[in-house]
């Protein structure tokens, strides 16, 4: 097989199908089984260093992929050059237990999102999450009656993506340009959005504009809550320098030399403006999420 060819070709179809960090995972970790069973390495040695190869490609995927970076190293973590049967199938067994967790972890934060959606509430969303999705969904599901408030998130639209989303989905949707987001929020009740990591010194990293939204819902008194996995625990590098920076040109293509574009990605999220984090574990204080996210 053809590792880097696959991963491109998997690359390709995230890009094409919209995939969420934690489907990117799983597709990874079903890629990864798919290497690791077709492998024809003829001692163990060769093996354990095809599987460290797979990863490491693997991790190219989403350079900024917390779960997928830890998803991976659960895999990878502990393994040791050993009877080659013997190695395949502990590979294999580690990536099924760790796609079914992280599956079990979607399915209790859809949970326990939902249940802070209530019937006559205004929800403001930051930008597109197939996790914030079915979060609302689950709560439409139940007869909860709500609206759903969205603005575009340019350069993206991953917010008219949501908007799109909802509307396919039966919801009702009040959308608008981001520069008028401070007006929705001023109605909205709730504001959700998702980490695209949580550091263990206690940052919240984010899509940019996510900040300025938890303000408004302070200022507004709207309630402010994180939606975010264990696996969403991360070093600080992977979000820091040129890590932070996208394509001018999403912005403004054939853009004259001497105007330097801004494209940053991901911002961090001050703590103090969010009222919690709904995760596996529940509704919890940042720091109280961050201890048993160690313990899981």
């Amino acid at each position: 097989m053809n590792i880097e060819r696959e991963v491109l070709k998997l690359k390709e179809h995230i890009v094409s199908k919209g995939l969420g960090e934690e489907e990117v995972a799983i597709a990874a970790l079903i890629l990864l089984k798919k290497i690791v069973d077709s492998s024809n390495a003829k001692t163990p040695h060769y093996l354990f260093h095809a599987i460290q190869a797979a990863k490491n490609s693997l991790l190219n995927l989403q350079k900024n992929n917390a779960v997928l970076h830890n998803a991976l190293h659960e895999v990878v973590e502990g393994l040791q050059i050993q009877d080659s049967k013997l190695l395949r199938s502990l590979v294999d067994n580690k990536i099924l237990k760790t796609a079914y967790n992280i599956k079990e972890a979607n399915r209790r934060i859809i949970i326990n999102g939902a249940s802070k959606i209530k019937n006559g509430m205004n929800v403001f969303v930051m930008g597109y999450s197939r996790l914030l999705f079915e979060i609302l969904r689950n709560a439409k599901s139940k007869g909860i009656n709500f609206e759903v408030y969205t603005t575009e998130n340019r350069p993206l639209l991953q917010g008219r993506r949501m908007a799109l989303a909802l509307s396919q989905a039966g919801f009702k949707v009040q959308h608008s340009v981001d520069s008028s987001a401070n007006h929705l929020i001023k109605k909205a009740d709730l504001v959700l959005f998702t980490a695209l990591a949580i550091t263990e010194d206690e940052s919240i990293i984010a899509p940019l504009g996510t900040q300025l939204c938890a303000e408004f819902g302070r200022k507004y008194d709207a309630i402010t809550y994180c939606v975010a996995s264990s696996r969403h625990i991360s070093k600080q590098g992977m979000f820091s320098g040129n890590n932070l920076l996208v394509k001018s040109k999403e912005i403004w293509d054939g853009h004259p030399q001497n105007i330097l574009i801004h494209n940053n990605a991901f911002e961090t999220v001050e703590n103090r403006y969010v009222e919690g984090i709904i995760s596996e574990f529940g509704v919890q204080q940042l720091s109280e999420f961050i201890r048993d996210s160690k313990k899981n």
